[in-house]
């Protein structure tokens, strides 16, 4: 919704200080503690009937424009959209003028919009979910130990010995004693923890068993990570170092010229950055689709190096253990019912038709091709 505002100042009617009595010390306490004026500035003069819409909105919800009012915008209010008029704002509540640590109307940039200007806004946040931890001891061990197993085919018949018996006659005792269509994923699970610890016992009797001593990873999540883009080439590279050149000689002399300049140096910078995209793309479909025919192992290979291992995760989550469980279960009851179907066959009714297509295959078969292929 393309609103226009013109300049505001802050002011309710009886009925909004009737209803919002509260609501409204706070703002006013919030803006007058940053010392920010309750009339905001804006270049675009004009006002529409969406932009009395928007005003009315942020009056009932008790929300704030923060054009005009911050920082370097600050009784400006620059213009937003083809240098003519606002139509992008930042709206928020009074509460959160105190976490804004900047705020700016940017230069016009093709490479963001055709049209629209960015605005940058830079926050703070309080975290207040971790509580804060005193005396840290640096010298606490982060690790934890993992039992692995490993094989030695001199123990063959040593881990063999070790394999309790009576432990296996039970588990055959209790599958030979499950009802089919009564079977769920508890019991199933149950069996399958018995037949792992009997290996696991044996395994251990056998010292087949290994403790590992693993440091956890500390999570670098929140540091600057380098995306993967194969398909950005040095031709993307000098097209960007044009567009940045252009863009920083823009920003300096501001001339009809310059701007001109930075728009056809953005145009051929998307123009590349999107035929090489979709050139990469194209190849690797057409890799892809020979490697599966030729060499599974490098399709697959191919395959996971171009998913990351978030993408991993979530198509698995996507998937539960009860859904395969149900899946497999309604495979097997088709597969009985299908069983069934050959019992109403008559055997003695056979017409030619059958004879023909049952009999044997003749040696001149195989050597011509069928004249119906």
């Amino acid at each position: 919704m393309n609103s226009t505002t013109s300049v505001f100042t802050l002011h309710y009617d009886d009925l909004h200080i009737t209803k919002n009595l509260d609501k409204l010390l706070k703002s006013m306490y919030y803006l007058d503690a940053l010392g920010i004026c309750k009339k905001r500035s804006s270049l675009d003069k004009s006002v529409d009937n969406y932009g009395n819409r928007l005003l009315l909105l942020c009056k009932d919800l008790n929300l704030l424009i923060a054009n005009g009012r911050l920082f370097k915008d600050k009784n400006i209010g620059a213009l937003t959209c083809k240098e003519s008029t606002v139509v992008d704002y930042c709206i928020m509540s009074p509460e959160l003028f105190t976490n804004i640590l900047d705020f700016e109307i940017l230069p016009y940039d093709p490479m963001l919009s055709d049209v629209h200007n960015a605005i940058y806004i830079e926050m703070s946040s309080k975290d207040t979910c971790m509580p804060v931890v005193e005396n840290i001891n640096v010298d606490i061990d982060d690790s934890s130990v993992v039992t692995k197993c490993k094989w030695e085919n001199d123990k063959y018949h040593e881990f063999n010995d070790c394999i309790d018996e009576a432990v296996i006659h039970s588990i055959v005792v209790k599958l030979e004693e499950i009802d089919t269509d009564l079977i769920d994923n508890i019991v199933v699970n149950s069996i399958v923890d018995e037949c792992n610890s009997l290996i696991l016992q044996a395994a251990s009797k056998c010292d087949l068993l290994l403790e590992k001593k693993v440091i956890r990873k500390v999570d670098n999540s929140l540091k600057k990570r380098k995306v993967k883009k194969p398909w950005f080439n040095r031709e993307c590279a000098e097209k960007r170092k044009l567009y940045h050149r252009a863009k920083n000689y823009n920003w300096r002399v501001k001339t009809a010229e310059s701007k001109t300049n930075l728009t056809v140096c953005s145009k051929e910078y998307k123009k590349v950055l999107c035929n090489q995209y979709r050139l990469y793309n194209k190849n690797f479909i057409k890799k892809l689709k020979n490697l599966r025919q030729n060499d599974c192992k490098s399709y697959w290979n191919l395959l996971n190096r171009a998913c990351s291992s978030q993408t991993k995760q979530n198509i698995v989550n996507k998937v539960s253990l009860d859904c395969f469980y149900n899946h497999f279960k309604k495979l097997n009851s088709a597969q009985d019912e299908n069983d069934d179907t050959f019992e109403n066959i008559d055997v003695d009714n056979i017409t030619s038709l059958n004879t023909e297509v049952n009999r044997a295959i003749s040696e001149n078969e195989t050597c011509y091709p069928s004249p119906i292929l």
